[in-house]
């Protein structure tokens, strides 16, 4: 006797995957990531919501400045953004850490890696305090080669609004006098003795990814 193979037999769907909930997941844990760190940085590096002079809710600055150069073919715009960042036992260290984009008079832009350090007892305020900047080329293949031109050394202070600083050489260093990138093993780099003063101002926590012509 043939057993009925037809409508008899029952069909077990599988339910479907909600992936709205997968999404609210997602975003839950990265959330809690991101609350996770701010707690950190409100521990070990309070001060890094006070940059600049005022309160703002996530640790760190961003700002820019503009830098003229007299022996390297005209006006320079940094941007810089920064982040506290640990560099050691204790993880009380004033270290800071991000990317900058310099714009050349030519219209070309580098993207470049920042670090830096401000002293170890470092009060809330740090209106006043020492600050040293240092951003290469450390990007894409870059990294590989070993040539990290151009390379941005900045030395000053916290001011009022922004740090107040001078690059001792560095620019004019990197640049030829037609605002071009020098030469990796050109003598010139080292008889530049023009010192750019540069003030930075903040900018807004939106300009993620800023163009050479806007400030």
């Amino acid at each position: 006797m043939r057993g009925d193979t037809g409508s008899n037999h029952q069909f077990t769907r599988r339910p479907r995957r909600n992936r709205g909930s997968d999404w609210v997941k997602l975003l839950l844990v990265l959330l809690l990531v991101g609350a996770a760190l701010l707690c950190a940085d409100a521990v070990f590096a309070p001060w890094g919501f006070y940059l600049g002079g005022h309160f703002h809710l996530w640790p760190g600055w961003q700002g820019w400045g503009t830098l003229h150069s007299a022996s390297a073919g005209g006006d320079y715009k940094l941007y810089v953004r920064f982040t506290p960042t640990p560099s050691g036992p204790p993880y009380l260290s004033k270290s800071v850490k991000g990317d900058a984009f310099l714009c050349t008079p030519r219209g070309e832009r580098y993207h470049l890696r920042l670090g830096g350090g401000m002293p170890k007892k470092l009060p809330l305020n740090t209106v006043g305090q020492p600050l040293r900047l240092y951003a290469n080329n450390y990007s894409g293949l870059k990294q590989f080669s070993g040539d990290f031109r151009p390379q941005v050394d900045l030395w000053g202070v916290w001011g009022p609004t922004g740090p107040m600083m001078e690059d001792r050489g560095s620019i004019a260093k990197a640049f030829l006098p037609d605002g071009t990138l020098r030469p990796k093993n050109d003598p010139g780099r080292f008889k530049s003795t023009e010192n750019i003063h540069v003030n930075f101002e903040e900018a807004s926590a939106f300009a993620l990814w800023p163009g050479c012509n806007a400030k």
